[in-house]
């Protein structure tokens, strides 16, 4: 029986797809509240945690009130110019009661996953949400196909393959082509785990 990086392969192969832009959807940004267990980004009553054994990557956009906060063994906070943390003394009016949040793990994001890339036949329809429909599995991106991530993120991506380089036309990270994703140094974890993406 097949298993699904190779399914995957077979239809990359097959050329059924013309090139196309593909884009990595989930990212690891303090301001995204999907990445909070509680659904919303904390504010100045909250108190702020991350895994303490987990490796996480967070970008941060802008400047933070919080109560405390509480960092990983392992990770990293990458700060946008202007953007940074602080404590708010007492309670913050537009905040409520506060409560205790914490950031999800982020590390079960698998590239061969197809619910977690979008496609667009061009660079501007992808940054204007012109998404493109298409078989589940032709959503993660083949050798023909441009990978982009988001500029102004942070993200983990699990590479584990059988494979030991998962080839595409090109990759782009923080609006910057590379040629292996492996040697993005961004931050030191943000960049994948695993196979090298070529």
């Amino acid at each position: 029986m097949l298993k699904m990086p190779q399914v995957l392969l077979i239809l990359c192969l097959a050329g059924a797809t013309h090139a196309l832009y593909k884009q990595w959807i989930p990212d690891t940004n303090y301001e995204n509240k999907t990445n909070w267990d509680k659904g919303d980004v904390p504010c100045g009553s909250d108190r702020v945690q991350f895994s303490s054994q987990r490796k996480v990557s967070v970008f941060v956009e802008t400047t933070h009130a919080v109560q405390e906060m509480m960092l990983p063994m392992d990770g990293e906070i990458i700060l946008n110019s202007g953007a940074g943390f602080y404590v708010f003394s007492g309670q913050d009016p537009g905040c409520g009661a506060g409560v205790r949040t914490k950031f999800k793990d982020s590390e079960s994001l698998h590239w061969y996953n197809p619910a977690l890339w979008q496609a667009a036949a061009t660079l501007n329809d992808l940054q204007d949400g012109h998404f493109l429909f298409s078989v589940h599995e032709e959503s993660v991106p083949c050798q023909q196909d441009d990978v982009i991530f988001k500029a102004l993120s942070s993200f983990r991506v699990d590479t584990t393959s059988s494979q030991t380089t998962i080839p595409v036309k090109s990759v782009s990270v923080l609006g910057k082509v590379v040629g292996i994703l492996l040697a993005v140094t961004v931050g030191t974890l943000s960049t994948m785990n695993g196979s090298a993406v070529q």
